[in-house]
């Protein structure tokens, strides 16, 4: 199921797919949805999104990337949430 299937409830949805919905409708859901992340990891994949777009080479994004990636490591938001995903429960996300 592709993101828009998953989002606009087009074809690749299958029984139980949603009524189709409008664009801003989708957008919003998915908003929403990217929201309940953890806010470290979210303002992290933000930055390297804006600093890796205007970049010419890929592995200068991909460095981009990487640091990022390696500022999150060390938190305690990362350790959350790979308990929470263990215990198979929702995280509680402190920004730290």
């Amino acid at each position: 199921m592709g993101l828009l299937d998953r989002y606009c409830g087009g074809g690749g949805g299958g029984e139980g797919a949603g009524p189709k919905r409008t664009a801003l409708a989708a957008a919003m859901a998915l908003a929403e949805e990217i929201g309940r992340g953890g806010p470290l990891a979210l303002q992290l994949a933000k930055e390297a999104i804006e600093s890796g777009a205007g970049l010419e080479r890929m592995e200068e994004a991909l460095a981009v990337e990487d640091a990022c990636y390696r500022r999150i490591l060390p938190t305690k938001d990362r350790l959350e949430a790979l308990a929470a995903f263990a215990e198979k429960r929702t995280p509680d996300f402190k920004g730290h």
